[in-house]
């Protein structure tokens, strides 16, 4: 019976301290806004279609919370993602039971991170000026992607403060934002 209790008693505190050492985040990256709500709609230059990206929800694993960014493609399709921000300021994508870097917005122009999957991706620039339909913006950064396994999914993403992805140019196509509400504010203002 002593053994019993023992066992409980370590189970109890394991559970206890296991809930209490969950790290919530604190930061988010000015360039890559996470919270629950936020939605942005793009227009794809393909065929007019609308996709619809939305952080819907946080889940956590390893101790950690990540953001729920659920894309919806115009048939209705979903593809689910899992993001965090650490306090430096990179974006961590969790696939597959790991955490990959997804952009390190920090890094100097060109210098290369590895992230999941064989994706790549590096700063190409800053401070450039984009017009889309939902305004134009300022101080925006352009991120390079692409697979050293793949030919042809490369994807050049552009990123305005206080606001996230606004634009993507991929092969043969590419989308730019419509509109969006972003931690409270609506675009185009």
């Amino acid at each position: 019976m002593k053994k019993l209790f023992f066992l409980v008693m370590i189970l109890g505190f394991y559970s206890c301290s296991t809930d209490s050492d969950i790290l919530i985040p604190e930061e988010t990256s000015e360039f890559f806004p996470l919270q629950v709500g936020n939605r942005w709609e793009y227009i794809s230059s393909l065929d007019s279609s609308i996709w619809k990206y939305e952080i819907t929800d946080t889940k956590v694993f390893n101790q950690h919370v990540y953001f729920e960014r659920v894309l919806t493609f115009s048939d209705g399709t979903k593809e689910t993602e899992y993001f965090r921000v650490t306090d430096s300021n990179v974006v961590l994508i969790y696939y597959e039971g790991e955490d990959y870097i997804y952009i390190d917005f920090n890094r100097a122009i060109g210098e290369e991170w590895n992230s999941y999957d064989d994706f790549f991706g590096f700063i190409r620039q800053r401070n450039i000026t984009t017009t889309v339909e939902a305004g134009t913006f300022t101080n925006v950064t352009e991120v390079f992607m692409d697979n050293r396994s793949y030919a042809d999914i490369f994807s050049f993403n552009r990123y305005s403060p206080g606001v996230g992805l606004i634009e993507v140019f991929r092969f043969r196509f590419n989308l730019s934002l419509v509109n969006a509400t972003v931690n409270g504010i609506n675009y185009p203002q």
